[in-house]
């Protein structure tokens, strides 16, 4: 399947130069070279723990908390019954190895509440807050909004602290809803005016536009020039609409894998839940499914859907994969850290070859 990966991002790389070439003006395009896994999904082989049958939940939850970065906790081949979640507790960079799909075997009974959210295997960063019940960090954006700018001025911090944000942080661009339709971008939730709900309630309240981006660089004292990535995308940005950013404490979870074992959820109802925000994730390159469904949050305006050849979610939604009995050969999380509302998951791009 590793061939079938690199085949898809050749292709993706091929994308911006030819199939949209003529269509779409390359300015409003997005470049898809940097989805997924960047680099490809690493082949780690040192393993820091190894647990037979019979090791409890809490176990492999302690052994993947222990492990150092960039190696594996190792299942022996056999059947775990597990009444209770395992939790990668912000956690990055390690692996949950099994002996092979027909070899492993984890059969749940219980789950772990996952920030509310639910799911036999939790992946969740250090920080529970988010953008709809109030983020840790916010500042003002007061320069840097052109379109394709990597560099933005912060000019002053009204909640948390300028120490919370680091290289690697993902952050939140936004700015006020618009009042009236400008005749270009109209961002608009309000009821019987542009819409007929109130919103998605994804990100802060009246602030239904927002950008994640990858802090690459921070220097100053106050105010700060943030280098960002991939850089500023909507056209919109505008001093009168209050631009601001915004962020949780500490790094994302990030380069977790979920590797070469069966999952049994028909006694719990849950599977796989990302909590705290996930910003990207991409699950199993190869797994069996008996059956699957996608359950997006009330909360949240989204949808999915499977196929034979993919499953696609959108910007920022919430959403909880429900697969009663799973086999995997990889499910991989590319980063963690901060997006939608109450603790829910938001997630840019989901991808499964089946």
């Amino acid at each position: 399947m590793r061939w079938l990966a690199g085949l898809f991002g050749f292709l993706a790389a091929l994308l911006p130069a030819t199939a949209i070439a003529g269509i779409i003006d390359p300015s409003r395009s997005t470049d898809w070279t940097q989805a997924g896994v960047l680099g490809g999904i690493p082949i780690r082989t040192t393993i820091c723990a190894t647990l037979n049958p019979g090791a409890t939940a809490t176990q492999i939850t302690e052994a993947i908390s222990a492990c150092p970065s960039g190696q594996v906790v190792f299942l022996n081949a056999g059947t775990y019954n597990l009444s209770a979640g395992i939790v990668f507790d912000n956690k990055s960079n390690v692996t949950l190895r099994g002996a092979g799909p027909d070899q492993t075997f984890l059969i749940f009974t219980g789950g772990d509440h996952c920030a509310g959210f639910g799911g036999d295997i939790c992946f969740t960063s250090g920080d529970p807050n988010d953008g709809f019940d109030g983020p840790s960090n916010i500042g003002t954006w007061t320069a840097g909004y052109s379109v394709g700018t990597t560099s933005i001025t912060l000019g002053s911090i009204t909640r948390g602290s300028i120490d919370h944000l680091q290289v690697g942080s993902v952050i939140f661009l936004d700015q006020l809803d618009d009042t009236s339709d400008p005749g270009d971008v109209y961002v608009c939730q309000t009821p019987n005016v542009c819409s007929m709900q109130a919103g998605s309630k994804n990100g802060r309240a009246s602030r239904g536009q927002q950008e994640p981006q990858v802090v690459t660089s921070i220097s100053g004292s106050g105010p700060w020039t943030v280098g960002i990535s991939p850089g500023v995308r909507m056209p919109n940005i505008s001093s009168g609409k209050s631009p601001e950013v915004w962020w949780l404490n500490g790094l994302p979870v990030q380069n977790d894998g979920v590797e070469n074992l069966s999952m049994d959820h028909t006694g719990t109802g849950a599977a796989i839940a990302v909590s705290a925000s996930v910003s990207h994730m991409r699950p199993p390159r190869a797994l069996t499914v008996s059956s699957a469904s996608a359950d997006s949050s009330a909360r949240f305006s989204s949808e999915c859907h499977w196929s034979r050849s993919s499953l696609r979610t959108f910007s920022s939604v919430a959403l909880r994969v429900i697969v009663p009995l799973i086999t995997f050969k990889e499910l991989w999380t590319v980063r963690a850290g901060g997006s939608g509302g109450s603790g829910r998951a938001g997630i840019d791009t989901m991808e499964a070859a089946l």
